[in-house]
Protein backbone atom coordinates (compact mmCIF):
# COMPACT_ATOMS: atom_id res chain seq x y z
CA UNK A 1 0.00 0.00 0.00
CA UNK A 2 1.35 3.40 -0.84
CA UNK A 3 0.62 6.94 1.02
CA UNK A 4 -2.43 9.14 0.12
CA UNK A 5 -1.90 11.19 -2.48
CA UNK A 6 -0.45 14.42 -2.13
CA UNK A 7 -0.63 17.87 -3.68
CA UNK A 8 -0.50 21.49 -3.73
CA UNK A 9 -4.01 22.92 -2.23
CA UNK A 10 -5.05 26.46 -4.57
CA UNK A 11 -7.59 28.40 -3.24
CA UNK A 12 -9.40 30.70 -5.18
CA UNK A 13 -11.25 33.16 -3.11
CA UNK A 14 -11.88 37.18 -2.94
CA UNK A 15 -13.00 39.35 0.09
CA UNK A 16 -14.19 42.67 -0.12
CA UNK A 17 -16.83 45.25 1.51
CA UNK A 18 -19.04 44.14 -1.11
CA UNK A 19 -18.37 40.39 -0.96
CA UNK A 20 -17.43 39.79 2.79
CA UNK A 21 -14.97 38.18 4.09
CA UNK A 22 -16.80 34.78 4.54
CA UNK A 23 -15.59 33.03 1.30
CA UNK A 24 -12.19 33.49 2.53
CA UNK A 25 -12.46 32.11 6.32
CA UNK A 26 -14.10 29.48 5.80
CA UNK A 27 -11.25 28.35 2.67
CA UNK A 28 -8.77 29.32 5.60
CA UNK A 29 -10.27 26.36 8.04
CA UNK A 30 -9.75 23.90 4.88
CA UNK A 31 -5.95 24.99 4.54
CA UNK A 32 -5.78 24.31 8.03
CA UNK A 33 -6.67 20.94 8.22
CA UNK A 34 -5.07 20.67 4.76
CA UNK A 35 -2.04 21.57 6.81
CA UNK A 36 -2.84 18.88 9.83
CA UNK A 37 -3.14 16.30 7.37
CA UNK A 38 0.73 17.01 5.91
CA UNK A 39 -1.09 17.04 2.75
CA UNK A 40 1.21 19.69 0.95
CA UNK A 41 1.44 23.54 0.49
CA UNK A 42 -1.32 25.93 0.63
CA UNK A 43 -1.71 28.78 -2.09
CA UNK A 44 -4.23 31.12 -1.90
CA UNK A 45 -5.07 33.11 -5.24
CA UNK A 46 -7.35 36.64 -5.08
CA UNK A 47 -8.21 39.18 -6.72
CA UNK A 48 -9.69 41.11 -4.04
CA UNK A 49 -8.20 40.85 -0.32
CA UNK A 50 -7.64 43.18 2.69
CA UNK A 51 -4.26 43.39 3.65
CA UNK A 52 -5.40 42.59 6.96
CA UNK A 53 -6.49 39.23 5.77
CA UNK A 54 -3.66 38.56 4.07
CA UNK A 55 -1.14 38.84 6.77
CA UNK A 56 -3.24 36.55 8.61
CA UNK A 57 -3.53 33.96 5.99
CA UNK A 58 0.42 34.07 5.27
CA UNK A 59 0.46 33.49 9.45
CA UNK A 60 -0.63 30.24 8.88
CA UNK A 61 1.40 30.03 6.77
CA UNK A 62 -0.17 29.65 3.27
CA UNK A 63 1.26 32.00 -0.20
CA UNK A 64 -1.08 34.49 -1.07
CA UNK A 65 -0.93 35.79 -4.60
CA UNK A 66 -3.03 38.68 -6.15
CA UNK A 67 -4.70 38.51 -8.90
CA UNK A 68 -6.09 40.92 -11.15
CA UNK A 69 -9.64 41.26 -11.54
CA UNK A 70 -11.24 39.31 -14.48
CA UNK A 71 -13.76 40.53 -16.90
CA UNK A 72 -15.73 37.16 -17.66
CA UNK A 73 -15.46 33.86 -15.97
CA UNK A 74 -13.22 32.36 -18.72
CA UNK A 75 -10.79 35.31 -18.09
CA UNK A 76 -10.57 34.76 -14.32
CA UNK A 77 -9.95 30.97 -15.12
CA UNK A 78 -6.93 31.23 -17.26
CA UNK A 79 -5.75 34.04 -14.97
CA UNK A 80 -5.64 31.38 -12.22
CA UNK A 81 -4.47 28.48 -14.65
CA UNK A 82 -1.70 30.90 -15.43
CA UNK A 83 -1.37 31.64 -11.44
CA UNK A 84 -0.70 27.71 -10.77
CA UNK A 85 1.30 27.56 -13.43
CA UNK A 86 4.22 29.49 -12.37
CA UNK A 87 4.30 27.42 -8.89
CA UNK A 88 3.03 23.23 -9.56
CA UNK A 89 2.40 21.12 -12.60
CA UNK A 90 -1.30 21.79 -13.02
CA UNK A 91 -1.77 17.84 -12.73
CA UNK A 92 -0.16 18.08 -9.34
CA UNK A 93 -2.73 20.10 -7.49
CA UNK A 94 -6.04 20.66 -6.21
CA UNK A 95 -8.20 23.94 -6.45
CA UNK A 96 -10.71 24.82 -4.46
CA UNK A 97 -12.81 27.56 -5.73
CA UNK A 98 -15.43 29.62 -3.38
CA UNK A 99 -17.87 32.38 -4.67
CA UNK A 100 -20.38 33.25 -6.43
CA UNK A 101 -18.72 33.70 -10.14
CA UNK A 102 -17.43 30.41 -10.44
CA UNK A 103 -19.92 28.50 -12.62
CA UNK A 104 -20.18 26.10 -15.32
CA UNK A 105 -18.01 28.75 -17.93
CA UNK A 106 -14.97 28.63 -14.79
CA UNK A 107 -14.93 25.52 -14.07
CA UNK A 108 -15.15 24.42 -17.86
CA UNK A 109 -11.66 26.29 -18.37
CA UNK A 110 -10.40 24.58 -15.74
CA UNK A 111 -11.21 21.23 -16.17
CA UNK A 112 -10.11 21.17 -19.65
CA UNK A 113 -6.35 21.49 -18.58
CA UNK A 114 -6.94 18.58 -16.61
CA UNK A 115 -6.68 20.18 -13.08
CA UNK A 116 -8.28 18.73 -9.87
CA UNK A 117 -11.63 20.89 -8.90
CA UNK A 118 -13.77 21.36 -6.13
CA UNK A 119 -16.39 24.62 -5.68
CA UNK A 120 -17.84 25.27 -3.01
CA UNK A 121 -21.77 25.97 -3.72
CA UNK A 122 -24.42 26.63 -1.03
CA UNK A 123 -27.77 26.77 -2.77
CA UNK A 124 -27.36 25.55 -6.34
CA UNK A 125 -26.83 28.51 -7.72
CA UNK A 126 -24.12 27.49 -11.26
CA UNK A 127 -26.52 25.65 -13.99
CA UNK A 128 -24.09 22.78 -14.75
CA UNK A 129 -21.15 21.32 -13.15
CA UNK A 130 -18.26 19.62 -14.40
CA UNK A 131 -16.19 19.77 -11.22
CA UNK A 132 -14.14 16.68 -9.86
CA UNK A 133 -16.43 17.79 -6.12
CA UNK A 134 -19.31 20.12 -4.98
CA UNK A 135 -19.42 21.25 -1.62
CA UNK A 136 -22.70 22.50 -0.39
CA UNK A 137 -21.98 22.47 4.09
CA UNK A 138 -25.65 23.86 4.57
CA UNK A 139 -28.09 21.73 6.65
CA UNK A 140 -30.70 22.17 3.69
CA UNK A 141 -27.94 20.86 0.90
CA UNK A 142 -30.24 18.42 -1.49
CA UNK A 143 -28.70 16.49 -4.18
CA UNK A 144 -31.75 18.14 -6.32
CA UNK A 145 -29.81 21.10 -6.56
CA UNK A 146 -27.03 19.25 -8.86
CA UNK A 147 -29.44 17.58 -11.01
CA UNK A 148 -27.09 19.65 -14.01
CA UNK A 149 -23.69 17.43 -13.33
CA UNK A 150 -21.11 15.54 -15.19
CA UNK A 151 -21.00 11.79 -14.58
CA UNK A 152 -17.29 12.28 -12.97
CA UNK A 153 -18.89 14.95 -10.47
CA UNK A 154 -19.64 13.70 -6.86
CA UNK A 155 -21.29 15.40 -4.00
CA UNK A 156 -19.99 16.45 -0.12
CA UNK A 157 -23.30 17.84 0.93
CA UNK A 158 -24.42 18.72 4.81
CA UNK A 159 -23.27 19.92 8.10
CA UNK A 160 -20.80 16.89 7.90
CA UNK A 161 -18.56 19.28 5.99
CA UNK A 162 -18.58 22.36 7.83
CA UNK A 163 -15.86 24.25 7.74
CA UNK A 164 -14.52 25.57 10.92
CA UNK A 165 -11.32 27.18 11.91
CA UNK A 166 -9.06 25.63 14.37
CA UNK A 167 -9.27 28.54 16.97
CA UNK A 168 -12.94 26.81 17.14
CA UNK A 169 -11.90 22.92 17.35
CA UNK A 170 -9.45 23.75 20.43
CA UNK A 171 -12.24 25.73 22.48
CA UNK A 172 -14.59 23.66 25.08
CA UNK A 173 -17.17 22.20 24.14
CA UNK A 174 -19.71 21.63 27.30
CA UNK A 175 -21.93 24.34 27.88
CA UNK A 176 -23.66 25.33 31.36
CA UNK A 177 -26.92 26.81 31.13
CA UNK A 178 -27.71 29.03 33.82
CA UNK A 179 -31.10 29.92 35.05
CA UNK A 180 -31.68 33.61 33.30
CA UNK A 181 -29.68 34.39 30.57
CA UNK A 182 -27.79 37.56 31.17
CA UNK A 183 -25.05 37.70 28.32
CA UNK A 184 -26.17 38.58 24.94
CA UNK A 185 -23.76 38.38 21.94
CA UNK A 186 -24.81 40.37 18.80
CA UNK A 187 -23.12 39.77 15.51
CA UNK A 188 -24.78 40.52 12.40
CA UNK A 189 -22.11 40.15 9.73
CA UNK A 190 -19.72 41.64 7.63
CA UNK A 191 -21.07 44.22 6.48
CA UNK A 192 -24.42 44.12 7.64
CA UNK A 193 -26.27 46.28 4.79
CA UNK A 194 -29.75 46.33 6.03
CA UNK A 195 -28.46 47.58 9.62
CA UNK A 196 -29.87 44.95 11.60
CA UNK A 197 -27.25 45.61 14.29
CA UNK A 198 -29.06 49.12 14.90
CA UNK A 199 -32.70 47.72 15.03
CA UNK A 200 -31.46 45.11 17.67
CA UNK A 201 -29.87 47.97 19.41
CA UNK A 202 -33.16 49.99 19.57
CA UNK A 203 -35.04 46.96 20.95
CA UNK A 204 -32.48 46.41 24.02
CA UNK A 205 -32.62 50.20 24.97
CA UNK A 206 -36.39 48.70 25.67
CA UNK A 207 -35.17 45.46 27.53
CA UNK A 208 -32.18 43.59 29.44
CA UNK A 209 -32.24 41.14 31.93
CA UNK A 210 -31.31 41.91 35.61
CA UNK A 211 -27.24 42.59 35.66
CA UNK A 212 -27.51 42.29 31.73
CA UNK A 213 -23.98 41.75 30.15
CA UNK A 214 -23.97 42.86 26.14
CA UNK A 215 -21.19 42.12 23.79
CA UNK A 216 -21.76 43.91 20.15
CA UNK A 217 -19.51 42.09 17.32
CA UNK A 218 -19.24 44.77 14.08
CA UNK A 219 -17.67 43.30 11.14
CA UNK A 220 -14.02 44.97 9.77
CA UNK A 221 -16.41 46.28 6.59
CA UNK A 222 -19.53 47.59 8.36
CA UNK A 223 -20.14 50.92 7.11
CA UNK A 224 -22.13 52.15 10.61
CA UNK A 225 -19.50 50.90 13.18
CA UNK A 226 -18.42 54.32 14.81
CA UNK A 227 -22.54 55.03 15.00
CA UNK A 228 -23.52 51.68 15.99
CA UNK A 229 -20.53 52.08 18.74
CA UNK A 230 -22.20 55.25 19.96
CA UNK A 231 -25.97 53.33 20.00
CA UNK A 232 -24.17 50.32 21.88
CA UNK A 233 -22.60 52.29 24.95
CA UNK A 234 -25.56 54.58 25.20
CA UNK A 235 -27.77 51.32 26.38
CA UNK A 236 -28.92 51.00 30.07
CA UNK A 237 -27.34 47.66 30.30
CA UNK A 238 -25.26 46.65 32.89
CA UNK A 239 -22.01 46.44 30.97
CA UNK A 240 -21.28 46.44 27.13
CA UNK A 241 -18.81 45.87 25.09
CA UNK A 242 -18.24 45.97 21.06
CA UNK A 243 -15.47 44.78 19.44
CA UNK A 244 -14.47 45.45 15.26
CA UNK A 245 -13.22 42.78 13.56
CA UNK A 246 -13.30 40.41 16.54
CA UNK A 247 -10.45 37.91 16.09
CA UNK A 248 -11.77 35.86 19.53
CA UNK A 249 -15.06 34.77 18.96
CA UNK A 250 -14.58 31.44 20.05
CA UNK A 251 -13.73 33.08 23.60
CA UNK A 252 -16.89 35.61 22.70
CA UNK A 253 -19.07 32.56 22.02
CA UNK A 254 -18.10 30.82 25.05
CA UNK A 255 -18.66 33.74 27.17
CA UNK A 256 -22.22 34.49 25.93
CA UNK A 257 -25.44 32.57 27.65
CA UNK A 258 -27.20 33.49 24.35
CA UNK A 259 -27.24 35.25 20.50
CA UNK A 260 -28.67 37.21 18.24
CA UNK A 261 -27.03 36.57 14.61
CA UNK A 262 -27.43 36.20 10.81
CA UNK A 263 -28.03 33.30 9.00
CA UNK A 264 -24.45 32.71 7.87
CA UNK A 265 -21.21 30.89 8.66
CA UNK A 266 -21.52 32.23 12.16
CA UNK A 267 -24.59 29.75 12.88
CA UNK A 268 -22.34 26.87 12.75
CA UNK A 269 -19.81 28.41 14.96
CA UNK A 270 -22.42 28.75 17.34
CA UNK A 271 -23.82 25.51 16.85
CA UNK A 272 -20.78 23.61 17.25
CA UNK A 273 -20.11 25.59 20.80
CA UNK A 274 -24.10 24.84 21.56
CA UNK A 275 -24.78 28.68 22.01
CA UNK A 276 -28.65 29.14 21.74
CA UNK A 277 -29.63 31.93 19.65
CA UNK A 278 -32.22 33.95 17.50
CA UNK A 279 -31.60 34.21 14.21
CA UNK A 280 -32.59 36.19 11.18
CA UNK A 281 -32.24 36.33 7.73
CA UNK A 282 -30.36 38.99 6.20
CA UNK A 283 -29.75 38.09 2.83
CA UNK A 284 -32.13 35.78 0.69
CA UNK A 285 -29.51 33.23 0.32
CA UNK A 286 -30.28 32.57 3.95
CA UNK A 287 -33.80 32.05 4.35
CA UNK A 288 -33.23 28.25 3.15
CA UNK A 289 -30.78 27.55 6.18
CA UNK A 290 -32.41 29.68 8.95
CA UNK A 291 -35.56 27.63 8.10
CA UNK A 292 -33.62 24.06 8.47
CA UNK A 293 -31.95 25.38 11.71
CA UNK A 294 -35.67 26.31 12.87
CA UNK A 295 -36.77 22.85 11.78
CA UNK A 296 -33.58 21.20 13.38
CA UNK A 297 -34.59 22.71 16.95
CA UNK A 298 -31.33 24.32 16.90
CA UNK A 299 -32.48 27.89 16.64
CA UNK A 300 -35.04 30.11 17.31
CA UNK A 301 -36.33 31.68 13.80
CA UNK A 302 -37.24 35.38 14.02
CA UNK A 303 -37.78 36.63 10.59
CA UNK A 304 -36.27 37.98 7.63
CA UNK A 305 -34.88 41.39 7.43
CA UNK A 306 -36.72 43.89 6.48
CA UNK A 307 -39.68 42.21 8.55
CA UNK A 308 -38.60 41.66 11.73
CA UNK A 309 -39.61 44.33 14.58
CA UNK A 310 -37.72 45.02 17.44
CA UNK A 311 -40.45 44.63 19.42
CA UNK A 312 -41.24 40.91 18.40
CA UNK A 313 -37.18 40.81 18.90
CA UNK A 314 -37.08 41.80 22.23
CA UNK A 315 -40.35 39.93 23.23
CA UNK A 316 -38.32 36.33 22.16
CA UNK A 317 -35.06 37.49 23.73
CA UNK A 318 -37.12 37.96 27.03
CA UNK A 319 -39.05 34.65 27.21
CA UNK A 320 -35.91 33.15 25.96
CA UNK A 321 -33.91 34.22 28.25
CA UNK A 322 -36.14 33.51 31.06
CA UNK A 323 -36.57 29.53 29.81
CA UNK A 324 -33.29 27.57 30.75
CA UNK A 325 -35.06 24.08 29.67
CA UNK A 326 -35.49 25.49 26.10
CA UNK A 327 -31.65 26.87 25.97
CA UNK A 328 -30.58 23.68 26.99
CA UNK A 329 -32.38 21.92 24.30
CA UNK A 330 -31.17 24.72 21.78
CA UNK A 331 -27.80 24.04 22.82
CA UNK A 332 -28.24 19.87 22.75
CA UNK A 333 -30.09 20.45 19.13
CA UNK A 334 -27.07 22.90 17.83
CA UNK A 335 -24.20 20.74 18.80
CA UNK A 336 -25.60 17.56 17.12
CA UNK A 337 -25.87 19.93 13.68
CA UNK A 338 -21.97 20.03 13.70
CA UNK A 339 -19.60 18.49 15.13
CA UNK A 340 -16.38 20.52 13.87
CA UNK A 341 -14.59 18.07 12.03
CA UNK A 342 -16.00 18.81 7.99
CA UNK A 343 -12.54 20.26 6.76
CA UNK A 344 -10.96 16.59 7.97
CA UNK A 345 -13.77 14.91 5.78
CA UNK A 346 -13.32 17.14 2.76
CA UNK A 347 -9.08 16.80 3.11
CA UNK A 348 -9.61 13.25 3.13
CA UNK A 349 -12.19 13.58 0.20
CA UNK A 350 -9.46 15.69 -1.99
CA UNK A 351 -7.03 13.61 -1.00
CA UNK A 352 -8.71 10.27 -2.28
CA UNK A 353 -9.15 8.22 1.29
CA UNK A 354 -11.06 6.02 2.02
CA UNK A 355 -11.10 7.12 5.83
CA UNK A 356 -10.82 10.34 7.36
CA UNK A 357 -8.96 10.77 10.65
CA UNK A 358 -9.45 13.64 12.71
CA UNK A 359 -8.14 14.01 16.68
CA UNK A 360 -9.46 12.72 19.26
CA UNK A 361 -10.99 14.48 22.05
CA UNK A 362 -12.55 13.95 25.80
CA UNK A 363 -16.16 13.41 24.01
CA UNK A 364 -14.86 10.40 22.82
CA UNK A 365 -14.09 8.52 25.96
CA UNK A 366 -16.90 6.20 26.40
CA UNK A 367 -16.40 4.88 23.25
CA UNK A 368 -12.89 4.11 23.43
CA UNK A 369 -13.71 2.80 26.77
CA UNK A 370 -15.93 0.24 25.19
CA UNK A 371 -13.37 -0.81 22.31
CA UNK A 372 -10.59 -0.66 25.09
CA UNK A 373 -12.56 -3.60 27.21
CA UNK A 374 -14.31 -5.63 24.40
CA UNK A 375 -13.29 -8.93 25.66
CA UNK A 376 -11.00 -9.83 22.29
CA UNK A 377 -9.04 -6.50 22.42
CA UNK A 378 -8.38 -7.40 26.23
CA UNK A 379 -7.42 -10.80 24.81
CA UNK A 380 -4.90 -9.41 22.30
CA UNK A 381 -3.26 -7.02 24.92
CA UNK A 382 -0.06 -7.15 26.62
CA UNK A 383 -2.25 -6.21 30.17
CA UNK A 384 -5.48 -7.70 30.01
CA UNK A 385 -7.56 -6.93 32.77
CA UNK A 386 -10.54 -5.25 32.55
CA UNK A 387 -9.79 -0.88 32.39
CA UNK A 388 -11.68 0.98 35.11
CA UNK A 389 -13.71 4.04 33.59
CA UNK A 390 -11.58 6.15 36.18
CA UNK A 391 -8.00 5.33 35.19
CA UNK A 392 -9.59 5.31 31.45
CA UNK A 393 -10.52 8.67 31.92
CA UNK A 394 -7.01 9.59 33.88
CA UNK A 395 -4.94 8.16 31.13
CA UNK A 396 -7.07 9.65 28.13
CA UNK A 397 -6.95 13.09 29.84
CA UNK A 398 -2.81 12.68 29.99
CA UNK A 399 -2.54 11.24 26.50
CA UNK A 400 -4.31 14.30 25.02
CA UNK A 401 -2.44 16.51 26.76
CA UNK A 402 0.82 15.40 26.15
CA UNK A 403 2.55 17.07 22.78
CA UNK A 404 4.74 14.10 22.46
CA UNK A 405 1.13 11.74 21.57
CA UNK A 406 -0.95 12.09 18.40
CA UNK A 407 -4.30 10.03 18.78
CA UNK A 408 -6.59 9.76 15.57
CA UNK A 409 -10.68 8.55 15.66
CA UNK A 410 -11.24 6.93 11.81
CA UNK A 411 -13.90 7.41 10.59
CA UNK A 412 -15.86 6.16 7.01
CA UNK A 413 -19.09 7.15 5.58
CA UNK A 414 -21.31 5.10 7.74
CA UNK A 415 -19.41 5.82 11.33
CA UNK A 416 -16.19 5.93 13.55
CA UNK A 417 -14.03 2.37 13.24
CA UNK A 418 -11.05 2.81 15.21
CA UNK A 419 -8.34 4.49 16.68
CA UNK A 420 -4.49 4.94 16.34
CA UNK A 421 -2.36 6.48 18.42
CA UNK A 422 1.25 7.29 18.19
CA UNK A 423 4.09 8.16 20.81
CA UNK A 424 7.24 9.88 19.94
CA UNK A 425 10.63 8.08 21.46
CA UNK A 426 13.78 9.38 20.69
CA UNK A 427 12.62 11.46 17.43
CA UNK A 428 12.78 10.50 14.75
CA UNK A 429 11.05 7.22 16.17
CA UNK A 430 7.40 7.08 17.06
CA UNK A 431 5.76 3.43 18.64
CA UNK A 432 2.17 2.91 16.88
CA UNK A 433 -1.20 1.45 18.76
CA UNK A 434 -4.37 0.52 16.78
CA UNK A 435 -7.71 -0.27 17.97
CA UNK A 436 -10.32 -1.46 16.12
CA UNK A 437 -14.57 -1.30 17.15
CA UNK A 438 -15.97 -4.68 16.92
CA UNK A 439 -17.99 -4.21 14.32
CA UNK A 440 -15.43 -3.26 12.07
CA UNK A 441 -12.99 -6.28 12.28
CA UNK A 442 -12.64 -8.52 9.75
CA UNK A 443 -13.01 -5.93 6.80
CA UNK A 444 -9.71 -4.55 6.02
CA UNK A 445 -9.56 -1.25 7.90
CA UNK A 446 -6.81 -1.91 10.64
CA UNK A 447 -4.14 -2.17 7.18
CA UNK A 448 -5.80 0.90 5.94
CA UNK A 449 -6.02 2.49 9.26
CA UNK A 450 -2.18 1.93 9.70
CA UNK A 451 -1.37 3.10 6.46
CA UNK A 452 -3.10 6.31 6.15
CA UNK A 453 -2.52 7.33 9.78
CA UNK A 454 1.20 6.59 9.95
CA UNK A 455 1.90 8.40 6.20
CA UNK A 456 0.00 11.41 8.47
CA UNK A 457 1.62 11.22 11.65
CA UNK A 458 5.19 11.32 9.68
CA UNK A 459 4.43 14.13 7.19
CA UNK A 460 3.44 16.25 10.05
CA UNK A 461 6.30 15.42 12.28
CA UNK A 462 8.86 14.29 10.39
CA UNK A 463 9.10 10.83 11.96
CA UNK A 464 10.45 8.23 9.75
CA UNK A 465 10.70 5.09 11.99
CA UNK A 466 7.52 3.73 13.44
CA UNK A 467 7.51 0.45 15.57
CA UNK A 468 5.00 -1.87 16.27
CA UNK A 469 4.54 -4.43 19.14
CA UNK A 470 2.54 -6.85 18.92
CA UNK A 471 1.29 -10.47 20.82
CA UNK A 472 2.72 -13.76 18.93
CA UNK A 473 -1.07 -14.71 18.97
CA UNK A 474 -2.43 -11.90 17.55
CA UNK A 475 -2.44 -13.08 14.11
CA UNK A 476 -4.59 -10.27 12.69
CA UNK A 477 -2.52 -7.49 13.45
CA UNK A 478 0.58 -8.77 12.62
CA UNK A 479 -0.83 -9.28 8.86
CA UNK A 480 -2.53 -5.69 8.75
CA UNK A 481 0.87 -4.17 9.49
CA UNK A 482 2.84 -6.29 7.57
CA UNK A 483 0.50 -5.53 4.78
CA UNK A 484 1.05 -1.63 5.76
CA UNK A 485 4.50 -1.79 4.61
CA UNK A 486 5.65 -2.41 8.27
CA UNK A 487 8.94 -5.95 8.45
CA UNK A 488 9.88 -7.54 10.67
CA UNK A 489 12.60 -6.25 13.32
CA UNK A 490 13.71 -7.92 16.38
CA UNK A 491 11.41 -9.97 18.93
CA UNK A 492 11.46 -7.99 22.55
CA UNK A 493 9.66 -8.44 26.11
CA UNK A 494 6.51 -5.98 26.43
CA UNK A 495 4.93 -6.00 30.16
CA UNK A 496 6.98 -9.20 30.82
CA UNK A 497 5.70 -11.42 27.85
CA UNK A 498 6.92 -12.03 24.53
CA UNK A 499 6.19 -9.51 21.41
CA UNK A 500 6.30 -9.51 18.07
CA UNK A 501 7.95 -6.12 16.47
CA UNK A 502 7.07 -4.26 13.23
CA UNK A 503 8.98 -1.52 12.10
CA UNK A 504 7.44 1.01 9.13
CA UNK A 505 11.20 3.27 7.56
CA UNK A 506 10.45 6.29 5.50
CA UNK A 507 11.65 5.39 2.32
Amino acid sequence: MGSPTSAALFIRADASAQIGTGHVMRMLALAQAWQRAGAGPVVFLCAQLPAALADRLRSEPCTVVELPQAATPADDARATLAAIGNYFQLSDVWLVADGYHFGGEFQQVIKAEGVRLLVMDDNGENADYVCDLVLNQNIHADEKFYARRAAHTRLLLGTRHVLLRKEFLAVERRRDIPTVARRLLVTMGGADPGNMTGMILDGLAQWSPEEGELCVVLGGSNPRADELERQARALPWSKVRVRRNATNMPELIRWADMAVTAGGSTCWELCLLGLPMLVISIAENQRALVQALGAAGAAVVVGQAGEVKSGELVRQLAALSADAGRRQTLSAAAQRVVDGWGAERVVAALRGEELFLRPATMEDAERLWRWANDPLTRAVSFRQDPIPWDTHVAWLQSKLAHDRVQMLMAETGTGLIGVIRFELEAPPSAVVSVTLAPEARGRGWGAKLIVQGTHRFAAVTGTTEVHAFIKPDNRASVVAFERAGYGPADETVMAGAPALQRVWRQS
